[in-house]
C-alpha cells in the first residue's frame, strides 16, 4: 500500500499574562483573511518566514525525520480584530475552566478519563473518543492534554481537527496558528489522525494507513511561554526567559532541526 497523498502544504497558570498577551495588542478591525501561508517552524528561532502555500510543501523531505510547518490564512503582519482578540481570550479561559471543572489538573484524573500517552511521547496524552467525535475546538472534549513530564503538571490542551484534510479554525485570527508535521518516512495513522506505528518493510500498516503528514493541531498553553498561549514551540522554557529578552528559551530537538546560524540548547544555558 502506498502512502496517501498529502493534501495540504505541509504551575504557574498565568491567566493574567495570557490575557495581557491577547488583549494588549492593537490592530485594525478589518478581517485580513485570504489564501493560506506556511512557515517552517524552527524551535530556536522567534522569526517566521511566511510564504504562500504551494505544492512544494506536499512532498516528504529527505531529512530530518520530521519537520513542523505552521499554517495560517492571514497574510504576514496582519493584526487581529477586536472580535478575534476576544475569541482567543475566551478559548484560553474556557479551556482552563474546563480543565478545572473536569479535574484534569490532577494527572491521575486525566488518565482515568481516558487520556493515554502517545507513543514515546511523554507530554501529549490523547483521548481517542474525543479525537474521533467529529468536534473541533470543544474545551470540554479536547483531543489531547499536555502534562509536563517531570512533575505531571497540566500545562495545556492540544486541539486537533476532526478530519485529515480539515483546516484548523482560526477563531482568534492570526493569534491562533495551527501546525502539522511532515515526515521523511511514512507513519501509520488511524483515520489519518491517530499515530499507531510504522509501516512494515513492504510499506503496509498493521493498523491504520500510511501517511507522510499529520493532520493540523494547535497548542493552547495554560502557562506563560515565549510566543504566547498558542505557541507551536514545545520544550522547556528557561524560568527567566522574559528577562533574557524573550528569545532565550530551550527547545529539545535533533541538531539538524536547528536553523542555519542558530545556537544549540546547550549554548542557550545560563
Amino acid at each position: 500500500m502506498q502512502p496517501r497523498n498529502i493534501r495540504r502544504t505541509s504551575r504557574r497558570r498565568a491567566g493574567l499574562a495570557l490575557t495581557c498577551f491577547l488583549l494588549a495588542c492593537s490592530g485594525s478591525d478589518s478581517d485580513g483573511s485570504t489564501g493560506h501561508f506556511v512557515a517552517r517552524h524552527y524551535a530556536l528561532s522567534p522569526t517566521r518566514n511566511w510564504v504562500p502555500e504551494t505544492a512544494d510543501h506536499k512532498q516528504p523531505q529527505d531529512t530530518p525525520a520530521m519537520v513542523i510547518w505552521e499554517v495560517t490564512q492571514f497574510p504576514p503582519g496582519t493584526q487581529p480584530t477586536t472580535e478575534q482578540r476576544r475569541a482567543a481570550t475566551k478559548l484560553i479561559q474556557d479551556s482552563m475552566e474546563s480543565a478545572r471543572r473536569h479535574g484534569w489538573y490532577d494527572y491521575e484524573k486525566g488518565l482515568a478519563d481516558g487520556f493515554e500517552s502517545v507513543q514515546r511521547d511523554r507530554l501529549h496524552y490523547v483521548n481517542e473518543e474525543y479525537l474521533f467525535d467529529g468536534r473541533t475546538l470543544d474545551p470540554d472534549r479536547p483531543e489531547y492534554l499536555m502534562y509536563n513530564d517531570s512533575d505531571k503538571t497540566l500545562v495545556g490542551f492540544m486541539y486537533f481537527v476532526s478530519r485529515e484534510d480539515e483546516r484548523g479554525p482560526q477563531v482568534g485570527g492570526p493569534y491562533t496558528v495551527w501546525h502539522y508535521h511532515v515526515f521523511s518516512r511514512a507513519r501509520c495513522a488511524l483515520r489519518g489522525l491517530l499515530p499507531v506505528g510504522m509501516p512494515n518493510s513492504e510499506g503496509r500498516c498493521a493498523r491504520g494507513e500510511p501517511q507522510f503528514a499529520s493532520a493540523e493541531m494547535m497548542h493552547t498553553w495554560f502557562i506563560d511561554r515565549p510566543g504566547g498561549p498558542f505557541s507551536t514551540s514545545m520544550g522547556t522554557v528557561h524560568p527567566n526567559w522574559r528577562e533574557l529578552g524573550g528569545e532565550q528559551y530551550l527547545d529539545i530537538l535533533p541538531p539538524d532541526e536547528n536553523p542555519p546560524g542558530a545556537t544549540t540548547p546547550e549554548e542557550n544555558l545560563p
